[in-house]
């Protein structure tokens, strides 16, 4: 990401897949890396990209002698449920999230000197299926939502980029070791509806029969 608070001529611009060694001597004062790049649309090949930037962030981690890495996972990891904790199984249910245990386990096995932290988020607002629209569309293109027997509609948990950056900033000052797991949302639960109301956002309803994935949401109790 291009930080717009240092001069153009000191942004440091690579490709973490293909780097040389003189990336390495001007990142060398870096103490944390984070990876917040990742494929979240494709055929299982093209979504193995994944664990290769989970390894080529690894590997810069380790090449500049930084400190600590943060990855950016997924609660896809998880399947369907409500509450999820990090000590629940993992039992993906997409492509994408099967992907996104791939690269973790990969850094879990690596056994590698840098404190690693893979955060599970929650779907990234103004990012997903449901909130990627930052205008009102059309009204001849309305956002659908499903509704169930209950009569409520999805379930999520939510992240924005400015509680990242804050948890990121606050993780920093902590002394984890070895690999470690972590919930990351700012909101834990609440429903497209309610969401998308408060965005003044319109949308249509769709009623549909029961789903298991009405809810896919965290728990973010352990990172409080």
């Amino acid at each position: 990401d291009v930080n717009t608070h240092i001069p153009f001529h000191r942004q440091i611009f690579f490709d973490p897949l293909n780097y040389n060694s003189s990336i390495v001597k001007r990142l060398s004062k870096i103490d944390t890396v984070i990876c917040l790049a990742g494929i979240s649309y494709g055929t299982k090949s093209e979504l193995s990209l994944n664990t290769q930037l989970a390894k080529a962030s690894l590997r810069l981690s380790e090449d500049i002698g930084a400190k600590r890495l943060f990855y950016a996972s997924s609660a896809a990891v998880y399947g369907y449920g409500n509450s999820l904790t990090e000590q629940d199984v993992t039992n993906p249910v997409s492509n994408y999230g099967h992907s996104k245990l791939d690269a973790e386990r990969f850094l879990e096995e690596s056994n590698s000197c840098i404190s690693i932290i893979s955060m599970r988020m929650g779907n990234a607002l103004f990012a997903d299926s449901i909130t990627g629209q930052l205008k009102q569309p059309p009204l001849e293109n309305l956002i659908t939502l499903d509704f169930f027997p209950d009569g409520r509609s999805l379930s999520r948990s939510y992240i924005d980029s400015i509680s990242l950056s804050h948890i990121i900033n606050s993780l920093s000052d902590l002394s984890l070791k070895g690999f470690n797991i972590l919930n990351i949302a700012s909101v834990e639960q609440i429903e497209a509806d309610q969401l998308l109301n408060k965005l003044k956002v319109p949308w249509i309803k769709n009623n549909r029969s029961k789903w298991d994935g009405q809810k896919i949401t965290i728990s973010t109790r352990l990172l409080q």
